[in-house]
């Protein structure tokens, strides 16, 4: 239910089974909103939906939807206790509003039960969603308002100070200056000739122009706007007027023609004028970025320093920079090349003592792996457990007694603590020793093992300078988000999150661009994020991947502006885009075949071995390489040694034989695109 000057368009739902959706666009003068409402019944035995096949649907859902470029509004009874921060789906939920740039606003408890089952969500750059508040009870759900700004914000105002200069009377100024001082009564020293001058002139200045102010708004440039458009616009007008005197069909029908040839002229005109600005800026990224921020009026204001006055900005950046150096300087004189070690003052009274039940079924469960440490194998160990269990029990109880940890059994762990502190102070005095600077309180310890053994290293540090750096749950390097267990989630979170992002922007202004130029920012703003670094992503679970594959399938929606119930499959062979999973194989093969022929890292060429078999037969002229075992499908199957001759190895081998390096890319990809469409040539 709505006012009747606000105009309402329903779409079709999307097709999920394990929740219900209403999409509307409300439409008033200049401002668009789309809301979406869901509704996502509990999972019961009746339905048998799961929490996971809701995530699946609704993660391709929200990437259809969020791609649009209105204001987006997302409501509904989602079925999850969002008051409990902890939960895991309530984690996984918030992570997905996060990827896909929005952000949800209710924080009080919309159920009888005290729990926050009904949201909503919108994006934080459209700031519409504002005065978010839970009412009376109107069922077991309260009713969830909020405030929708859909105004059109006025044209901002500027003051423009000019001078009537074309209006001087040039004969009656020349008749003041001769007749001023500087003829009369010029000055005598330099100083003061220079200051006459300019008070004279100025003073003439303001007699004959003077200064005017003028109040204006500030309106969006329109550079397309071209002479065939105004000729449009005023044939469009003015056959409008001849209707609504004459109320005639046949003026009406004239009209509607003329207001539709005004609209065509208009997105022709734009997507020329794009075209050839794109084009002219393609080849140069960081030109590119910027004529499309100006194409989208989204360039920020310079964030300067506050100031009384503007004269004095300058001398504020050079005293702030000043001062910095000096600092710098200061702190290169200082540092100590030798890290002092750092004391833990923290006591425990007693430990609860262990039993040899308690001991013998930590053994049985653990893994069957053995370390250079061990006295002897874990395999052996278990095998002669019953008698080395009251051992071991006694050894451990004796450790919890005195609260001393065996220095043998730890000693590898602070060997390796202490080697990454001495390389750190190794490194600091070199680059005290060439004027650099060590960041000692920007730096970020990062420690990588399997979540099995996350428990014992999440309180690591090392002492770096005087500060002691805790571990981190991720660090950034060189545009990749690597995570303490090197699953890759956060990384794929933070690509996905961007490229839907500047696939919103694309997709504003889509329809005043061709195929060719639109598919040009594609590549530029999204493909870009999705190929960078993607060697990394190998052998991640089918998970990850398809939410970069949804990246990519709404991409190719966008170029060739389909719908969101249409088959991707012919799209992307239309656009000859090879999926997320096989762009990731291209790079593995690319880096391979650089790697046997030299033209590779040396650290890439080492983990290269080719095949050599022990005695003649036919795969000796294959050019296979050696596939390494492994022990874990986590770390191991996806370690570059492995993959890359596994997937060298399946390659035809007229293709594993091609010896130039352009060749090699074009059969590549010609074979991987047959692969990944079933496609064959004849």
């Amino acid at each position: 239910m709505h006012k009747d000057y606000i105009r309402c368009a329903r779409h079709y739902a999307f097709k999920a089974k394990t929740f219900e959706s209403i999409i509307a666009d409300f439409t008033m003068g200049n401002s668009c909103l789309k809301i979406v409402v869901i509704y996502r019944p509990p999972p019961s035995s009746i339905n048998k939906f799961t929490k996971s096949m809701f995530f699946k649907e609704f993660e391709e859902f929200l990437g259809s939807v969020v791609t649009t470029g209105m204001n987006l509004m997302v409501s509904g009874d989602f079925n999850f206790h969002c008051d409990q921060s902890n939960d895991a789906d309530v984690v996984k939920l918030v992570k997905l509003w996060d990827t896909m740039g929005l952000q949800q606003h209710v924080s009080e408890p919309t159920h009888v039960s005290g729990h926050t089952l009904d949201l909503i969500a919108s994006r934080p750059t459209d700031n519409i969603v504002t005065d978010v508040s839970v009412s009376t009870f109107l069922s077991d759900h309260a009713a969830v308002l909020c405030s929708v700004d859909l105004c059109k914000p006025p044209l901002p105002k500027t003051e423009i100070v000019y001078r009537k200069t074309r209006s001087i009377d040039h004969q009656a100024l020349t008749r003041d200056i001769e007749m001023s001082a500087l003829y009369l009564a010029p000055a005598l020293t330099l100083e003061e000739s220079v200051a006459q001058y300019n008070r004279i002139l100025s003073d003439l200045l303001d007699k004959y122009a003077p200064l005017k102010v003028l109040y204006t708004r500030l309106r969006p440039k329109a550079p397309w706007y071209s002479e065939d458009i105004i000729t449009a616009k005023k044939l469009c007008r003015k056959a409008e007027r001849r209707w609504r005197r004459t109320k005639l069909m046949v003026d009406r029908i004239a009209f509607q023609q003329l207001r539709q040839e005004w609209n065509q002229a208009i997105v022709h005109a734009k997507s020329v004028y794009y075209k050839a600005l794109i084009s002219e800026t393609s080849n140069n990224p960081k030109q590119l970025f910027k004529t499309v921020e100006n194409l989208l009026h989204q360039k920020g204001k310079a964030k300067l320093p506050t100031s009384p006055r503007a004269d004095e900005l300058p001398d504020i950046f050079q005293d702030y920079f000043s001062t910095k150096i000096q600092t710098i300087q200061a702190s290169l004189g200082g540092i100590q090349d030798e890290i002092e070690a750092c004391h833990l003052t923290s006591h425990l009274d007693t430990f609860e003592l262990v039993t040899e039940k308690e001991v013998l079924d930590t053994i049985n469960k653990s893994p069957t792996k053995s370390a250079s440490m061990d006295p002897i194998p874990t395999w052996l160990l278990k095998m002669h457990l019953n008698e080395l269990v009251p051992v071991i029990t006694r050894i451990i109880n004796m450790s919890l007694v005195n609260g001393i940890f065996p220095e043998s059994m730890k000693s590898d762990r602070d060997e390796a603590k202490r080697s990454i502190e001495r390389c750190i102070g190794d490194l600091r005095s070199w680059m005290n020793a060439n004027f650099l600077k060590l960041n000692d309180d920007k730096t970020e310890l990062l420690v990588i093992t399997s979540p099995h053994y996350q428990n014992q290293v999440r309180n690591s540090s090392i002492l770096v300078g005087s500060d002691v750096v805790e571990s981190s749950a991720k660090a950034r390097n060189l545009g990749i988000v690597l995570d303490s267990t090197l699953n890759m989630e956060e990384h794929v979170s933070v690509v996905c999150k961007s490229a839907y992002y500047h696939l919103r922007n694309i997709n504003a202004i889509r329809k005043s661009l061709d195929i060719g130029t639109a598919e040009t920012l594609i590549h530029a703003f999204v493909t870009s994020r999705l190929d960078c670094g993607n060697a990394v992503l190998a052998g991640l679970p089918n998970r990850l991947l398809s939410r970069l594959q949804s990246v990519q399938n709404n991409a190719a929606r966008v170029v060739l502006q389909m719908k969101k119930s249409d088959h991707i499959t012919p799209a992307l062979q239309r656009l000859h885009w090879l999926p997320v999973k096989h762009r990731i194989n291209y790079k593995i093969l690319l880096l391979t075949w650089k790697s046997l022929h030299g033209r590779a890292p040396g650290y890439l060429c080492d983990l290269i071995v080719p095949y050599i078999p022990g005695r003649c037969h036919r795969s000796q002229h294959a050019d296979r390489l050696v596939e390494p075992r492994f022990n874990s499908n986590s770390y191991g199957g996806r370690s570059f040694s492995r993959l890359a001759p596994r997937l060298w190895n399946s390659l035809p081998l007229d293709l594993r034989k091609c010896a130039k390096l352009e060749s090699f890319k074009r059969q590549l990809k010609t074979h991987l695109f047959q692969s990944a469409f079933e496609v064959f040539t004849i």
